[in-house]
């Protein structure tokens, strides 16, 4: 998860890692945007690429055995430090 993101803003949390890149804990997983299902991560990036930047997506994701939904603003790229080309 970048930091800085929108999603990170809206409560989403990523994959977490240690020192030696070993994964510690699993992030959330994405299940659907606007109600759109997205079983694979292509799905995922499907959907946020038919968005446009200013749009609000309803996400829908699981965190360990809890299903919760989130509204995450698009905004271009570079204003998220993190995800500078």
């Amino acid at each position: 998860m970048a930091r800085g993101s929108p999603a990170e803003a809206a409560g989403l949390r990523g994959a977490e890692y240690n020192e030696a890149g070993d994964l510690i804990h699993f992030g959330d997983i994405i299940t659907g945007i606007n109600g759109v299902a997205t079983p694979s991560a292509n799905d995922v990036i499907a959907q946020v690429r038919r968005a446009k930047i200013g749009d609000v997506l309803t996400v829908r994701y699981w965190r360990g055995e809890q299903e919760y939904t989130a509204k995450v603003k698009l905004v271009a790229r570079r204003s998220v430090p993190d995800l500078h080309e």
